[in-house]
């Protein structure tokens, strides 16, 4: 049986949402390297609070993506 003809199988529709819609684990990951960069030119005393950030959003980002793979 082609599964193309298959009445049975529900047809999606076109998703228009954007990248950031879409995977939205994503767009916080790249945010991540925005504390990062910052960290770079931060004096001495802002560096760690930046880079506990930058881990922090990383980390939260990454149990989005998981959360995510196991919804679908």
């Amino acid at each position: 049986m082609n599964s193309e003809t298959d009445e049975t199988t529900p047809q999606r529709a076109p998703d228009n949402r954007t990248w950031y819609q879409q995977e939205p684990w994503l767009a916080l990951c790249l945010a991540c390297f925005l504390p990062l960069i910052a960290a770079i030119y931060a004096p001495q005393s802002l560096k760690t609070p930046l880079l506990l950030l930058c881990g922090g959003l990383f980390v939260v980002s990454m149990v989005m993506l998981s959360r995510q793979a196991r919804v679908k």
